[in-house]
């Protein structure tokens, strides 16, 4: 069995945005990367929830492109819960792309999708969002409805762990990343990436000292 040395020291976040070559994905988790010479870890998940919650909160306020019309409107009955906060979430959720109707007492009928989660399913983002906004909000209670709903729209919308990704869509992934305000977190305070050094890789396998 081989032995294998720890590292002394955890790897650090990048002080500014590399030019990274994607060299493939580990775990279904992590994108792998070189840049300079270094090895790059990215989270994709937390990096595409960063995409994807900048790209909502762009798009808001009725700009084009927000919402995408269901071909089929999906009619949901809504929890005692769910139907508690609907009132007051409902300009927010138009904001962000939600495009919800009264359909009974305790019904709704869901017409529209924000355009960036248009490939899920509508009913399961929809309860989870309502999910996310339920209580004082959490971690995000400082933040209006529109950026928690924007949070919890991205979150349930991002590639997850355990999802394949092909080396064009990790490269497309990492270069919308780079353009983000704030590439190198997610909104949960969590590092979208990490870079260990050249050096420190060699030092780890004793090619110098």
């Amino acid at each position: 069995m081989l032995a294998l040395s720890t590292p002394d020291a955890p790897p650090r976040a990048p002080v500014r945005w590399p030019s990274i070559r994607v060299i493939g994905q580990l775990a279904l988790t992590y994108i792998i990367g070189e840049a300079r010479g270094d090895l790059i870890l990215i989270d994709q998940h937390a990096a595409h929830e960063r995409v994807l919650f900048e790209r909502l909160m762009a798009r808001r306020a009725g700009e084009a492109g927000v919402a995408q019309g269901l071909v089929a409107p999906v009619v949901l009955d809504l929890a005692p819960g769910e139907a508690e906060v609907l009132p007051e979430l409902t300009p927010a959720l138009r904001a962000i792309g939600f495009e919800v109707e009264p359909f009974g007492p305790a019904t709704v009928r869901l017409t529209a999708v924000p355009a960036i989660a248009a490939g899920r399913g509508p009913e399961a983002l929809f309860r989870a969002c309502l999910h996310d906004l339920e209580g004082d909000g959490g971690p995000h209670a400082g933040r209006s409805l529109e950026e928690r709903l924007a949070i919890a729209t991205a979150c349930h919308t991002a590639v997850r762990a355990g999802d394949p990704l092909d080396l064009v869509e990790m490269a497309a992934l990492i270069e919308a990343l780079g353009q983000t305000e704030d590439p190198f977190s997610c909104f949960h305070g969590r590092p979208t990436m990490i870079q260990m050094r050249a050096g420190d890789l060699e030092r780890w396998f004793y090619r110098r000292t």
